[in-house]
């Protein structure tokens, strides 16, 4: 028997696995460039309910084990990754060399830097070689473009945590109740 979730009920960190070899949940954790990852199968832990409570404890000990770093300003997580990842060739995050065709057949050597200027939307701003005096001057003034993007991307992210904060004491005043801060992890 297959179990359908919800996405709601589909906690962060644990995946449905569902395979001709296997069925069950794999816990993943990231932290400090580290994934700490754990399959929990169906069949060895007694069922896919037995499974999922299991890789839940599981994510719950590992992030005990392993708290979130601190970030700025009581901040859950950061809208932008702060390192780059390991397969990024330019060695800053949000910014890849790359290659445009235009209409006319022509290929344009630049650089992409990619961007969300609002939750849920991202953006590419390109800066092709050819319209700069040379290959590095169109790289600083991607990475230019990126600092001043992650920098409002910053700023967007804080007002809208501090508006959610603001809204959750209003509603706990009106409520008659003392605001409790969500413990991260």
């Amino acid at each position: 028997m297959l179990y359908q979730y919800s996405r709601e009920s589909q906690p962060k960190g644990i995946s449905r696995i569902d395979s001709p070899r296997e069925r069950g949940r794999l816990v993943r954790v990231y932290r400090q460039g580290k994934t700490y990852s754990k399959f929990f199968g169906d069949a060895k832990h007694g069922g896919a309910p037995q499974a999922l409570q299991r890789a839940i404890a599981y994510k719950s000990e590992l992030e005990r084990q392993h708290p979130i770093a601190d970030l700025p300003y009581g901040l859950v997580r950061l809208p932008f990754r702060t390192r780059p990842q390991r397969n990024n060739k330019t060695g800053v995050n949000g910014i890849s060399e790359t290659y445009h065709m235009t209409r006319t057949g022509d290929k344009l050597r630049g650089f992409s830097v990619c961007y969300s200027p609002e939750p849920g939307v991202r953006a590419t701003k390109r800066f092709y070689i050819d319209e700069y005096d040379n290959r590095e001057t169109a790289f600083e003034e991607a990475v230019r473009f990126r600092q001043a993007m992650e920098q409002q991307m910053l700023r967007d992210h804080k007002r809208q945590f501090y508006e959610s904060r603001r809204q959750a004491m209003a509603d706990a005043a009106r409520d008659g109740q003392r605001y409790t801060p969500p413990k991260s992890g």
